[in-house]
């Protein structure tokens, strides 16, 4: 899944793998560069829509 800002240019990227169902990846990166090879781990059970909207709120809405 991915979650741009289009006014800030930043992006939540979130990935689940088959192998790793129980797990979700996850990165705050920009919309105009390459992901890192660098991602975080969470929990899929604690990747909740508040989870989410704290994301957002935090990553998304700070100046560049």
């Amino acid at each position: 899944m991915t979650i741009d800002c289009l006014k800030s240019g930043k992006r939540i990227l979130v990935m689940v793998h088959d192998s790793q169902p129980e797990l979700a990846n996850y990165q705050f990166c920009r919309r105009d560069e390459d992901p890192g090879d660098e991602f975080e781990s969470i929990a899929i059970e604690s990747l909740t829509a508040q989870t989410l909207y704290e994301w957002m709120r935090e990553t998304l809405s700070t100046p560049k």
